[in-house]
């Protein structure tokens, strides 16, 4: 899946019950994906096999600026 198909999974799915900025904390957070997964279930939740693949091939990563490497110290 590519990064478009998670924004679009966010922006249709996800915000029918949750606002952009509680989805941002989420993924900022680092939060486990499973854990929310399952709880959204459990609270009725239905979450299909391609969102659940396209969410956690990209959970994590594409909002989150990646920390710059420290030179190698010697």
């Amino acid at each position: 899946p590519a990064n478009d198909e998670f924004q679009d999974t966010i922006e249709n799915r996800c915000t029918i019950c949750h606002t952009r900025g509680r989805v941002d904390k989420a993924l900022g957070q680092e939060e486990d994906l499973e854990v929310l997964l399952q709880r959204m279930i459990e609270r009725g939740a239905i979450i299909s096999e391609r969102d659940r693949n396209v969410l956690g091939t990209f959970w994590g990563s594409p909002l989150k600026e990646e920390a710059p490497s420290s030179p190698p110290t010697e």
